[in-house]
């Protein structure tokens, strides 16, 4: 039943195409590998993930996102949002195959931090080695910026990936 409302949820996105949204940000260093870009701003930790990523994904041009539920979120991010690793966890991704887009923003429990910088090193790595179907995808997941603002960790795999990771900065400052 929930695969079949994914299909059907994918056909009806497909339809719609991509959005495209710009604003203007300034440009910031983006990070490769597992290398994390880190920032000395402040956050407070009990930040609204949901608004950060809905700002994130109004930096640029992203094309439409999808929000999973608990249960798809585990299928999709192969981690459960209750994992004892995580104070809070949000995910979204672009459910069709048109151009590879995710967003991960993750409050870790205290002592967790180094779970999840493995968490995020191994989703770019899957995304590179298995969800990078075309090669602009590769060069998208291998650009993709994983850092840490004021505690909030985060991993941002999009063609406005610095704008994003810029937007997300000044939200949190």
């Amino acid at each position: 039943m929930k695969k079949t409302l994914l299909l059907a949820l994918c056909a009806v996105l497909a339809l719609c195409g991509c959005s495209s949204k710009s604003e203007s940000s300034s440009k910031n260093e983006s990070s490769s590998g597992s290398e994390i870009v880190e920032s000395s701003q402040s956050a407070s930790v009990d930040a609204d993930l949901e608004e950060l990523g809905t700002i994130v994904t109004s930096s640029g041009e992203w094309p439409s996102m999808y929000i999973p539920d608990d249960d798809e979120f585990t299928d999709y991010f192969g981690v459960s949002k209750n994992d004892e690793m995580f104070s809070q966890i949000y995910g979204s991704f672009c459910p069709m195959s048109a151009i590879l887009t995710e967003v991960i923003l993750v409050v870790p429990n205290a002592g967790s931090e180094q779970q999840v910088q493995d968490f995020l090193d191994g989703r770019k790595e899957l995304l590179i080695e298995k969800y990078a179907y075309y090669p602009s995808d590769k060069e998208l997941a291998e650009n993709a910026i994983i850092g840490n603002v004021g505690g909030v960790y985060y991993l941002l795999c999009s063609q406005s990936a610095e704008q994003a990771q810029a937007a997300l900065e000044d939200a949190l400052s």
